[in-house]
């Protein structure tokens, strides 16, 4: 049952200190990614039902829509450096942009069946590994 009001949470991995950090103007946030962008860590999402591309702060501040035009039907989305990439359902295609909204692009058309989409950076996982003092770090947990 999809709902015609949506919202953004966080929890702890066990599900205890649940909270709400977008609880307004949302539809379907289908596709949401979480990255560092000049020292700043912000969340960024598509939202199918408003047809938008969006992004604040991960506590939720300094909430802005970055993609409102030729929307149709975004789903999935990730981060590269200060590059957003995302999937198009009735576009059938991998679009990007600069995580200002600037700089918009098509990377390929024509894929039918898009749902979402990650990309992966072993350096980076490497690094975050390295500065990480978590039993997960160790031995993959």
């Amino acid at each position: 049952l999809f709902r015609s009001v949506g919202k953004i949470s966080k929890a702890y991995l066990d599900g205890s200190h649940a909270s709400v950090v977008i609880g307004s103007n949302l539809t379907w946030p289908n596709g949401l990614t979480v990255g560092i962008v000049d020292k700043v860590q912000y969340l960024f999402w598509v939202d199918a039902g408003r047809k938008v591309i969006e992004k604040s702060q991960v506590d939720g501040r300094r909430r802005e829509i970055l993609i409102s035009l030729e929307l149709p039907h975004p789903f999935g989305i990730t981060l590269s450096g200060k590059t957003l990439f995302w999937t198009d359902w009735q576009k059938k295609s991998v679009q990007k942009a600069q995580t200002d909204g600037s700089n918009r692009d098509t990377v390929v058309n024509n894929l039918d069946h898009l749902m979402d989409i990650h990309f992966y950076n072993r350096s980076a996982m490497k690094e975050v590994k390295a500065k990480t003092n978590t039993p997960c770090a160790i031995d993959n947990g």
